[in-house]
């Protein structure tokens, strides 16, 4: 986890730069995200835990009905076995950003820059799982997917860098 810390922290010094020209929500709003964003991304988790379990069942799912053991395999002929893959990719990668969503809970609830850093990681965790299984399954959808996945994260990113100065850095060692 900490190497993926020190990347995240890389990357962070780079996208900060591109939020320093929007318009920034007052203090009290700052203050507001960061003293609730654990409980925030608590319910998220939540919620996150439960589309694992449903891209899980949708992972079996196109399991059965490639292998034609499904009743409905017959009206879903466009599944292939590059289904199967993209969809195991999916939920892997789905089900690695729930864990990290749940990591960040308490070191956020402490108010600590490491909680901010996790959450970040999540954020960037989210791009990759959406962008690429819509990749791979290359279509109009998927160009409309990767847009508004982008639009979404960017606005997600927007209210993280907003709020990353309610999180304490870390006093380091004389």
């Amino acid at each position: 986890m900490e190497s993926a810390v020190k990347f995240v922290d890389k990357v962070v010094g780079k996208i900060e730069k591109w939020f320093t020209a929007f318009p920034h929500l007052p203090a009290s709003g700052r203050k507001w995200l960061g003293e609730n964003i654990w409980w925030l991304v608590a319910v998220a988790a939540v919620f996150s835990t439960i589309g694992s379990l449903v891209q899980i069942n949708r992972l079996f799912s196109v399991i059965s009905i490639t292998s034609g053991s499904s009743p409905w395999a017959y009206y879903y002929i466009g599944y292939t076995w590059w289904s199967v893959i993209v969809a195991l990719i999916a939920v892997v990668l789905f089900v690695v950003t729930t864990l990290v969503l749940w990591l960040a809970v308490k070191p956020l609830q402490n108010k600590t820059k490491r909680g901010w850093t996790i959450l970040f990681l999540a954020l960037l965790l989210e791009l990759v799982a959406v962008v690429v299984p819509y990749v791979l399954e290359f279509s109009l959808y998927s160009i409309i997917g990767v847009v508004t996945a982008i639009i979404g994260i960017g606005i997600g990113a927007y209210f993280m860098f907003e709020m990353r100065s309610q999180f304490a850095v870390p006093k380091r060692k004389k």
